[in-house]
């Protein structure tokens, strides 16, 4: 079973399979904003001749929460782009293990940084408050998506990465078990 049906199947993991769930509605809830905005602008401008400039604004921070939302769903379902030329240029497992072991710690610490620098955004924006032209709304709306991005990858990286050390111990403890059952 891989990690994303354990994930969604073990009982004592319910607090993530309800996390997820909240992020699948709030990415189709933004994409559903977008598509009624789009088509509330195109009806006003070119059926009723009205221009509602001011409706981009939210288009802007429903875009933008869509597309952070989209990234952390990304880490989740492990489809963000990978370089794998390192996995076929070589052949020795043991370097294709360290390899993928430098890897995985390394996206951690990434996700990890890029959280801490989402919330140092957020705190400047505190401090610092700007807002939109025509309906004022603050910006910090937008930081909050790229926080909640950068939370949302960093919990899953590191439920992934807790996941893959789990099967390098096992893997690594059946492969003893099943050598020293050989020698006998």
């Amino acid at each position: 079973m891989d990690d994303k049906n354990f994930i969604m199947t073990n009982p004592r993991l319910r607090f993530f399979r309800y996390f997820i769930t909240l992020n699948r509605v709030l990415v189709a809830l933004a994409g559903f904003g977008m598509f009624v905005m789009m088509c509330t602008t195109v009806i006003a401008r070119y059926i009723l001749k009205v221009d509602l400039n001011g409706l981009n604004e939210y288009l802007y921070f429903c875009m933008i929460w869509l597309f952070f939302m989209g990234a952390g769903v990304g880490a989740f379902e492990k489809s963000h782009l990978n370089a794998d030329v390192f996995d076929v240029l070589f052949q020795n497992k043991r370097l294709l293990a360290a390899n993928t072991f430098v890897r995985n710690t390394l996206e951690l610490l990434l996700y990890v940084a890029f959280f801490y620098c989402s919330v140092c955004m957020i705190q400047r924006g505190v401090k610092i408050p700007m807002y939109t032209e025509v309906h004022h709304l603050p910006y910090l709306i937008g930081y909050a998506a790229v926080c909640y991005s950068g939370f949302m990858m960093m919990v899953y990286t590191t439920l992934h990465y807790c996941f893959y050390i789990y099967h390098l111990v096992t893997d690594r403890r059946d492969r003893g078990t099943k050598e020293k059952e050989a020698e006998q």
